[in-house]
């Protein structure tokens, strides 16, 4: 009777472990499969946001940096702009930092950026998708002005990088968390349309156009505006978190 059991329990095991094979192979493949697409992604990204203020007088020539900067930024399509790509050009034009210095404080506040999404995205596993994106709804619209304001005060590269790092501390809430919680709002019959068409022309039309804004408002001497500009955007992200459902643990089925 035991052996019975015994062996009845080893084909049982060996019948999960048959079912669960197909199950995982095609995960494992997804995963690397989107890991390497957000890797190609992302290189293209910071190329850009590091190089551009290289390129950006060959290809725009002019006698001002600003108006080489905005021609350079009009054709920027992507990106999360106010603490990544324009933070460079900013450094440089407004911090008063040398182009090599205003590289290697972005690039390592970059790759100190880097590590916080799983971090933050485990936030999100344990307390909801909710809570972190109103953290990063609520602390942009409280102190993207202070940060701004205080790095256009410094001209201390330390204190530069620390703030850089801050406003991309405060920006982990958003870039680990978004597309997982846009995707969990859909059903999987309209998922990648429901998610994919608003994402692209919101990235085009507000993401593409943000260091343009940003370099028109310190070309007319208000860069200050800009600070209010992300402020109100960060504003409107806030009142979309606090009214949106909760997300995590929610079956695709469900939806």
């Amino acid at each position: 009777m035991s052996n019975d059991t015994d062996f009845g329990v080893r084909i049982d095991n060996q019948a999960v472990d048959t079912h669960a094979a197909p199950i995982v192979r095609p995960r494992i493949r997804s995963i690397v499969g989107g890991l390497a697409g957000n890797l190609i992604e992302w290189y293209d990204f910071l190329a850009y946001s590091i190089f551009s203020i290289y390129f950006a007088k060959s290809f725009f020539p002019s006698d001002k940096p600003t108006v080489q900067l905005m021609n350079t930024a009009a054709i920027a399509a992507v990106g999360y702009v106010a603490f990544t790509i324009y933070m460079q050009k900013y450094l440089v034009n407004t911090v008063g930092l040398s182009k090599e210095m205003s590289t290697l404080v972005s690039t390592g506040a970059l790759l100190l950026y880097l590590p916080l999404q799983p971090l933050f995205g485990l936030a999100s596993d344990v307390f909801g998708r909710r809570p972190v994106l109103i953290c990063f709804g609520l602390s942009t619209t409280l102190f993207s002005v202070p940060l701004f304001t205080a790095l256009s005060h410094t001209r201390d590269p330390l204190v530069a990088f620390l703030l850089s790092f801050a406003g991309l501390v405060m920006l982990s809430g958003f870039t680990s968390v978004h597309m997982l919680a846009k995707t969990e709002l859909f059903p999987t019959r309209i998922r990648a349309l429901a998610v994919g068409l608003p994402y692209a022309l919101t990235t085009a039309i507000l993401g593409g156009t943000t260091e343009f804004v940003a370099l028109r408002f310190k070309a007319s001497g208000h860069e200050q505006y800009f600070y209010w500009y992300v402020t109100a955007c960060a504003a409107i992200s806030l009142i979309v978190y606090l009214r949106m459902p909760e997300t995590r643990g929610r079956p695709a089925s469900s939806v």
